[in-house]
């Protein structure tokens, strides 16, 4: 049977004390970030969870690129269960936030486009998110806050790779 190696003693590159703050911190975030979320698709329709955000998030920001997401496209992206996926456009449908409809290339696929409520109320909430981010960071240089993104973004690589 083959050991792993042990941690070596007196070396500690990174620190667990360092990696401990870490992730208190990542966890802090996590925890207001999604609380965030949750108000957001609140006011996008009051029975709307995280995964119909994400899914009309996507449904939106394709509308937006002037192209209309294809439930693949959605499950790709998301990675989200198709049933999942399915579900929720109906209730994003029968909320009036989305318009379900066959490509004219292949009726097979299913295109999803947001109506103009939905795309009305993302700008309300928008703009709620900007406001909020211009109380927090408002007292930050312009360094700082390119610094932040700068270091966020690379984080995020970290976990992607």
């Amino acid at each position: 049977m083959m050991s792993m190696p042990g941690p070596t003693r007196g070396a500690d590159p990174v620190g667990n004390a360092d990696l401990d703050a870490l992730e208190a911190a990542f966890r802090r975030i996590a925890h207001v970030v999604k609380r965030g979320f949750r108000e957001f698709a609140t006011a996008m329709h009051p029975d709307l969870r995280q995964a119909g955000w994400a899914i009309l998030t996507t449904v939106l920001r394709a509308d937006n690129e002037d192209r209309r997401a294809t439930v693949g496209e959605i499950i790709a992206e998301t990675g989200i269960d198709k049933s999942v996926v399915s579900r929720q456009l109906r209730a994003l449908s029968d909320w009036g936030l989305v318009v379900l409809s066959r490509s004219e290339a292949d009726a097979r696929v299913v295109v999803v486009a947001g109506t103009p409520l939905a795309h009305e109320r993302l700008r309300a909430v928008r703009a709620q998110q900007r406001e909020r981010y211009a109380e927090i960071l408002g007292s930050w240089s312009a360094a700082d806050r390119r610094r932040l993104e700068e270091l966020l973004n690379r984080v995020a690589d970290g976990f992607v790779e």
